[in-house]
């Protein structure tokens, strides 16, 4: 039972937040909407500098946490628990973001299969936190990402974003919550797929 919970929980590995920083990346890139609502949230209101200040330090974390996930995946050795830290902080705030965004929207406009997809977020944004509270050091794995595991899931996301753009008027809240989802859960699938490609190809031949 152990095993089969450890293997349908969230990875958090360097490929999962390389790609969960690429989806952050690609949507502010194509979605003015996004942009404007960023320098809403962090753009002090009023006299009161406190509150902006606050912004800020929450700001540094989640962008850190995005650096950071982007320099373990091209690079090697093991994370020490600062970097830890904000990897989990920046993974638990995009699926929030996504679940909470995308689910308020799709309460209303969407149902059937799309529907599915903030609930992804919300579960796998909730299992992190569980993750954490078991072992903070354990929550993000010191698993190097290849460049193949890179290349492989970038190209996945990016087919998968391409095909909600021109396929759908979709909003960027509900392709944010698609994209998240598969970086957080579904791209393994797309690994075991490769995976399995590449024995077939390499088998010797009889």
């Amino acid at each position: 039972m152990r095993a089969v919970l450890r293997w349908i929980r969230p990875s958090y590995d360097e490929t999962t937040l390389f790609l969960m920083t690429a989806t952050c990346a690609v949507l502010i890139a194509t979605h003015a909407e996004l942009r404007e609502l960023i320098l809403r949230v962090f753009r002090p209101a009023g006299p009161d500098w406190r509150g902006g200040f606050l912004y800020v330090i929450f700001a540094v974390h989640i962008i850190g946490g995005a650096v950071v996930s982007l320099y373990h995946a091209f690079g090697k050795g093991e994370k020490d628990l600062i970097s830890k830290w904000l990897m989990a902080i920046f993974a638990l705030f995009v699926n929030g973001v996504a679940g909470v965004f995308a689910g308020t929207e799709m309460l209303a406009d969407y149902t059937g299969a799309m529907a599915m997809f903030p609930i992804v977020n919300i579960v796998t944004g909730s299992l992190l936190i569980y993750q954490v509270g078991l072992s903070p050091e354990d929550c993000i794995t010191d698993e190097d990402a290849t460049g193949w595991d890179l290349v492989i899931g970038l190209i996945s996301l990016i087919i998968i974003y391409a095909y909600l753009e021109l396929r759908f008027e979709l909003s960027w809240a509900v392709e944010f919550s698609v994209c998240i989802a598969y970086a957080s859960l579904f791209h393994r699938f797309t690994r075991i797929g490769v995976s399995a490609l590449q024995r077939w190809i390499m088998r010797p031949a009889r």
